[in-house]
């Protein structure tokens, strides 16, 4: 976009959480006018001790970003943009940060994810995207594994969903027990609350409404559910990573970044 300058430097006083020795849920999140969802992955339990900060940020649409709003991404340390919206999605609303260096668009939906039956809960929607697009999964977690040094953040719409499913797998290959991945996706609800709002507000069909807020829903169930499928079908979220082409060293590499000094 003209007139951004994409400044590689990695935050001072705009980084939270880590480096004031916090490491609750208040200090992952992230001012970004005008995101709604914007989040740092820092700050959540391992046994090798917290994940760091700076290092991956889940988020909404970065459309929606102003012109303080992509300063701060930039002043955060961000290098690598990884934009996970369908190929359709991107020439309605084409990325206003397209053109910076480090944008990648990989696609994990099919270019008309709602042509199939709609999925009975949030929860299998995630499973039909986890069994079905699991070589675009795959692409996507390499991307990640092998991103250059810097900050990167991971986004599609809203940050709940496809973005939702991308956070819980880079966690859990990081050793972030589960309830707190659980938690972390429920944390998507508030930012979120006042879009839902405004949608409702433009939707006349009372049935249209319920299905927005159905879909809408972040409860710590609705993740939980979808990694015991993983833990049943295939031994956990390491073994399904390598059966969709994400081999062990990359996974290492995963877990480096969210936990190497």
């Amino acid at each position: 976009m003209a007139g951004v300058r994409y400044a590689f430097r990695r935050a001072g006083g705009g980084r939270r959480g880590q480096d004031s020795g916090l490491s609750d849920d208040v200090s992952r999140l992230l001012q970004w006018p005008e995101l709604r969802n914007a989040r740092d992955l820092g700050g959540l339990p391992t046994a090798d001790g917290p994940t760091r900060f700076g290092r991956v940020v889940r988020s909404d649409e970065l459309n929606r970003l102003t012109e303080a709003g992509r300063l701060a991404m930039f002043e955060y340390g961000i290098t690598t943009i990884i934009n996970l919206r369908g190929p359709g999605e991107l020439a309605r609303h084409p990325p206003a940060l397209g053109d910076h260096p480090g944008f990648r668009h990989l696609s994990i939906l099919e270019e008309n994810p709602d042509g199939g039956a709609e999925a009975e809960t949030v929860a299998d929607s995630y499973i039909s995207l986890l069994e079905a697009m699991g070589a675009r999964v795959g692409v996507v977690m390499r991307a990640v594994a092998d991103a250059p040094p810097g900050g990167l953040v991971v986004h599609c719409f809203a940050g709940k969903d496809r973005t939702g499913v991308v956070a819980a797998l880079l966690l859990s290959v990081a050793g972030v027990p589960r309830e707190a991945i659980a938690e972390d996706y429920a944390l998507s609800r508030p930012g979120l609350l006042p879009l839902l709002q405004e949608w409702l507000a433009a939707e006349r069909d009372p049935d249209v409404r319920d299905h927005m807020r159905r879909r809408f829903e972040c409860q710590p169930s609705t993740m939980r559910a979808v990694l015991e499928h993983l833990d049943k079908r295939y031994g956990g979220v390491a073994a399904y990573l390598r059966c969709v082409g994400v081999d062990p060293a990359s996974q290492e590499r995963l877990r480096a970044r969210l936990l190497a000094d």
